[in-house]
């Protein structure tokens, strides 16, 4: 039951201890112990050796067995986490988080194919601070058998020293295990995890990694379809802005102090009448994406209907109208097409979001029938 060695370490005691004995008795009695004193000292000792070698192997066995028994565990757990994961914000660092916790990774990287090409890497775990951020970390086609076979052949890719990306090569870095992250039909991207130390790499360690990276694929893949039809039952296909439905979820999370603005085009009629559907289309269009480069990223805008958009300013106030009143002049600066008018109101405390749309809507209508082309704010000293 001891550790390997002892049985030899205690050789030349036990040796001693057979031929105390043989002190004190006739010559042909020393002979005949110190003869035996060889065998069975020897036997003694290859037999501790055989014991305690079988003894370790057993123990080194329930070690990997336990090993391996806490990473099937916790791959069931992380599946199960993954499984009820919807949402798309913050699903690849909590895929790179447990991916290094499955595979007892230092940390996990991962990447997606890039529209624009190459690789870029939309997650991470416990990434080093020596090396660049993952998440701004662009990889071209080819740069490594890493990109190459982690995707064309969707196995797990080892490598190690010099055959390490530069851009995963931080000082702790000793090692690098790749796996693709397929989704339901093709994979899109990899999963990297990277160790401090040399790690036997086996088959239950690359099996354990495929079968996470396939439940992380899956995951990410569903996180990222559901985003997708929540953005499309939201979303205006022509402008690429809120539809009614989200222009009515911003009117109901109207906070006092925000700045509510109707935005309409001038004469728009005029346009799809002289110049068709297709001409008033991309006039709307070009509208969409002016003010989804213009506005403020707490700033928000919707098409609420036809030719007029809903916008809020978070926390612009009596300030609103300004806003406006830059959309209006960037408009001009830009499009050769129609002019918008809009009218703005600040939502108070006290009032509802139907009365704070129906003051800007009130304001609309005096800019309007006041000429077009301007801003007007709903209070008494009218126009601006």
């Amino acid at each position: 039951g001891q550790k390997r060695w002892t049985a030899l370490k205690f050789g030349p005691l036990a040796l001693v201890a057979y031929l105390v004995p043989a002190f004190g008795r006739d010559g042909r009695d020393v002979t005949l112990i110190i003869a035996s004193s060889y065998f069975s000292v020897g036997m003694g000792v290859l037999v501790g050796e055989a014991m305690s070698w079988v003894t370790s192997r057993l123990r080194a066995a329930e070690e990997v067995n336990a090993g391996r028994l806490e990473s099937m565990e916790a791959l069931l757990d992380t599946s199960t986490v993954l499984a009820l994961q919807l949402e798309d914000s913050g699903v690849a660092d909590l895929v790179a988080g447990m991916g290094g916790s499955v595979l007892d990774g230092e940390s996990a990287v991962v990447f997606v194919t890039d529209p624009a090409g190459g690789f870029v890497g939309i997650g991470s775990w416990s990434w080093p601070t020596d090396a660049m951020p993952a998440r701004y970390l662009r990889l071209a086609p080819g740069e490594s058998q890493l990109m190459e076979r982690g995707l064309a052949v969707g196995e797990s890719v080892r490598l190690a020293g010099e055959d390490i990306p530069r851009c995963l090569r931080p000082a702790s870095c000793r090692e690098v295990l790749a796996t693709p992250l397929r989704g339901a039909v093709e994979p899109f991207g990899f999963i990297v995890v990277l160790f401090a130390e040399q790690r036997e790499v086996d088959s239950f360690l690359l099996q354990l990694a495929r079968a996470f990276a396939l439940q992380a694929g899956l995951s990410i893949e569903r996180a990222w379809a559901r985003q997708s039809l929540l953005d499309a039952a939201v979303r205006d296909e022509l402008t690429g802005l809120g539809n009614r439905r989200h222009a009515t979820a911003l009117l109901g999370n109207l906070q006092p102090g925000d700045a509510v603005a109707m935005l309409d085009l001038d004469h728009f009629k005029t346009v799809n009448d002289l110049q068709g559907h297709q001409a008033g289309d991309e006039t709307l269009a070009a509208l969409g994406e002016f003010l989804r480069e213009t506005l403020r990223d707490h700033d928000s805008a919707a098409r609420y209907g036809g030719e007029e958009f809903l916008l809020v300013f978070r926390g612009a106030g009596e300030h609103g109208d300004l806003a406006a009143e830059r959309l209006r002049q960037g408009w001009r600066r830009v499009c050769e097409g129609p002019s918008f008018s809009i009218g703005v109101a600040v939502h108070e405390g006290s009032a509802t979001p139907a009365e704070t749309l129906a003051r800007a809507d009130a304001a609309l209508y005096r800019a309007k029938t006041g000429g077009r082309d301007r801003v007007c704010f709903h209070q008494d000293a009218g126009d601006v």
